[in-house]
C-alpha cells in the first residue's frame, strides 16, 4: 500500500477512535441559584431541567442557599423551570450544552465539552 494511503487510513482510524471515546464520555451539568425579587435564596424550590430535543427531564430541588445542580446531562438544548410555593414559576429556554471538537495536526486530537450554564 502506498505510504500516503497508509497515512490517510491511519489518520481516519485515529480520528474515529477519538470521536468514539469522546462521545462515550460526554456528560455535563447545569447549575444555578433560585432567588426571589430581592435576591434572597429560595430553599426547597423545584427545578425541572428538560432537554427540548429529546424530552428527557431531570427534577432537582434547591438547597438552603437556593442552589441546584442537575448532573449527567447530554448535549442538547434545555428548558429550565423553577417553581416554589407562593412564587410565580420562572422559565429559561434555549440553554445550550454542546460539544466542541478540535482536531489539530496530523497526530493529535482533543475533544472538550463546553457548558454554558444557566445561573
Amino acid at each position: 500500500m502506498p505510504s500516503k494511503l497508509k497515512f490517510l487510513l491511519f489518520a481516519v482510524l485515529a480520528m474515529l477512535a477519538c470521536l468514539n471515546a469522546a462521545m462515550a464520555q460526554v456528560s455535563a451539568a447545569i447549575s444555578g441559584r433560585v432567588e426571589d425579587a430581592s435576591g434572597a435564596p429560595i430553599s426547597g424550590a423545584t427545578v425541572t431541567v428538560k432537554n427540548t430535543e429529546t424530552g428527557a427531564t431531570r427534577v432537582v430541588s434547591t438547597d438552603a442557599s437556593g442552589n441546584y445542580c442537575a448532573l449527567s446531562l447530554s448535549v442538547g438544548l434545555y428548558e429550565i423551570r423553577s417553581e416554589a410555593a407562593g412564587f410565580k414559576a420562572a422559565v429559561r429556554t434555549g440553554v445550550k450544552i454542546e460539544l466542541s471538537l478540535c482536531l489539530t495536526g496530523e497526530e493529535h486530537s482533543t475533544s472538550r465539552p463546553v457548558l454554558i450554564a444557566a445561573e
